[in-house]
């Protein structure tokens, strides 16, 4: 573009570029936003000769939750995808506590019953828009968006809550069962059903 006084418009090429990096920046932030992409923990355990119906282990999960006592902590069903399109939907107890998100879930696999749960980054998609910006968005984000100290042992207590009680639920339901009580070999394999 040229200007009347014959020069050319940086202002024009400027802002051409600048919305070019709003759009990647959109873009990005949208594409990162699954679930599977957010994972950060996960933690599992599976127990041979166990068979519980998984909306009977949500719900006693939820009320082993709620002995906690825990403000502002809600519990909902969610329903994610095994698989790309045409693939079965599985259940999953969904825990959240601000910005702390769990999901939880058991199935069968074989003779054994799995028992999970994920930690799931917040889907804060404005934190990954501006941080993709130089300099404005990391300021934007210091100011309005900080991480704290606070929110990190928020996460850490309810990551370690969520483990306790996915032991004390799957321990009630394997003795229920009349199956051996489980062991501390059990719980160390906890953290490495699967490694990733």
């Amino acid at each position: 573009m040229i200007l009347l006084c014959g020069g050319p418009d940086y202002g024009a090429y400027f802002m051409s570029a600048l919305t070019l990096l709003f759009f990647i920046a959109f873009v990005r932030a949208a594409l990162s936003s699954s679930v599977v992409a957010r994972s950060m923990n996960q933690g599992g355990l599976s127990v041979e000769g166990v068979e519980v119906a998984s909306a009977e282990y949500y719900q006693a999960m939820k009320e082993q939750l709620d002995t906690h006592g825990i403000k502002g902590l809600a519990t909902t069903i969610k329903t994610l995808p095994e698989g790309g399109v045409g693939k079965p939907m599985r259940e999953y107890l969904r825990v959240k506590k601000d910005d702390v998100i769990f999901y939880v879930c058991t199935f069968r696999l074989g003779t054994s019953q799995v028992f999970t749960y994920w930690q799931i980054a917040p889907k804060n998609f404005w934190r990954r828009f501006w941080r993709i910006i130089p300099i404005l968005g990391n300021l934007i984000i210091a100011m309005f968006m900080p991480v704290t100290l606070y929110k990190i042992d928020v996460s850490s207590a309810l990551n370690g809550i969520i483990q306790e009680d996915l032991k004390a639920v799957t321990a009630q339901f394997s003795q229920n069962k009349g199956i051996r009580e489980l062991n501390d070999v059990d719980y160390v394999r906890m953290n490495k059903l699967y490694s990733r």
